[in-house]
């Protein structure tokens, strides 16, 4: 199943674009085997992708594959559970978790500069299962608190005497 949450930050511009005709015909959300794929019929541009990912224009007409949840979401969720569990290869660093979302503005793009959150008319799809199994997966290994200066080892500055007992242990 599929959530969407839709956020209009300018009521007016919204109504203007749809009064005028650019959203009237709008967007098709679908689910096939877990993947969704999205058709832009309006002629508003619409952008998707995650806030981590590349940005993608829809192209009006064209049905796309919008969540690969089988094909890229499953894949990287297992390798995300062996590095981080260690089952795995472990990395230095942790393997983050994939991303359930996938988020879609209508007229503009977002970057680094200009957040989705400030375009004008902005959505999120969320897939239900995607985020079910990263809920269920964070309450099975919650991440480790975080390390506090208690926590660490402390040590004095080197003095006179230190600097001799090293010089001695590499004599012998």
């Amino acid at each position: 199943s599929l959530s969407l949450s839709l956020s209009i930050n300018q009521l007016s511009v919204f109504y203007k674009a749809f009064t005028s005709g650019t959203l009237t015909r709008g967007l098709i959300i679908q689910e096939e085997n877990g993947d969704v794929f999205a058709t832009r019929l309006c002629q508003c541009a619409v952008f998707f992708g995650d806030k981590r990912g590349v940005l993608t224009k829809l192209e009006r007409g064209v049905k796309v594959k919008i969540f690969d949840f089988n094909g890229k979401f499953l894949p990287q969720y297992y390798q995300h559970i062996r590095c981080n569990t260690g089952s795995g290869p472990t990395n230095s660093v942790l393997d983050p978790l994939p991303n359930a979302d996938v988020m879609l503005s209508f007229g503009q793009r977002w970057d680094d500069k200009r957040p989705i959150e400030k375009t004008l008319i902005w959505a999120k799809v969320i897939h239900m299962r995607a985020r079910q199994l990263m809920i269920d997966f964070t309450q099975m290994f919650p991440p480790p608190p975080p390390i506090t200066n208690e926590d660490c080892i402390q040590f004095s500055e080197s003095d006179p005497y230190d600097r001799l007992a090293d010089a001695f242990s590499l004599a012998l």
